[in-house]
């Protein structure tokens, strides 16, 4: 089947017989447009810009970006609390506008990050600060919880002493989750 791109003209006939508005035409500079797309309305999606060579590229306004982003939630503690199993399911990302999604993968990439850090932090403190566990022993835990009761280390970090060694991979992911979670919605670099 052949098809063919209507004319400006065509369109205009058709969406009258339909009794259908269409986009208004402007013949803008493309510095014109990106100037006037920072001072648009959140119901102003923006221009499309039609080359001579058939290509379209579209440019969108700041509001209506900014309006998609609190539609789709894309902010740092709206992926942060999406995150599952130190990733961001790929159905999230992939149901974002394009306008939004390249912002969600950078922020779903610094809490990544973040976790590794935080994940090596855990490592390297139960590497360097707890003692050696003989888990043969009967009263492994109680001799180590005494330890830790007198032991003068980070209470944070106390707590993940037990899941850690247990094996807790539920409550070491809480943890390290906790560790990454955005500051009054902005990340931290």
């Amino acid at each position: 089947m052949k098809t063919h791109e209507l004319s400006r003209t065509e369109i205009e006939k058709e969406a009258e017989r339909l009794n259908l508005s269409i986009c208004k035409k402007y013949d803008y500079t493309i510095e014109r447009m990106i100037e006037l797309q920072k001072t648009m309305s959140d119901q102003e999606e923006g221009f499309v810009v039609l080359f001579e060579n058939g290509l379209r590229v579209k440019i969108k306004s700041d509001a209506y970006i900014r309006m998609a982003k609190i539609l789709n939630s894309v902010s740092p503690l709206a992926i942060w609390e999406i995150f599952s199993d130190f990733h961001v399911p790929y159905e999230y990302l992939n149901q974002l506008p394009e306008e939004v999604r390249k912002e969600a993968e950078e922020i779903a990439k610094k809490i990544y990050q973040k976790m590794d850090l935080a994940m090596f932090e855990l490592k390297a403190f139960m590497m360097n600060q707890i003692p050696e566990v003989d888990k043969t022993k009967a009263d492994w835990r109680k001799e180590l919880g005494l330890w830790l009761k007198v032991a003068t280390l980070d209470s944070i970090m106390k707590k993940m002493v037990f899941p850690y060694i247990l094996g807790d991979n539920d409550c070491i992911f809480k943890h390290i989750k906790n560790k990454a979670r955005p500051t009054g919605n902005h990340l931290d670099e």
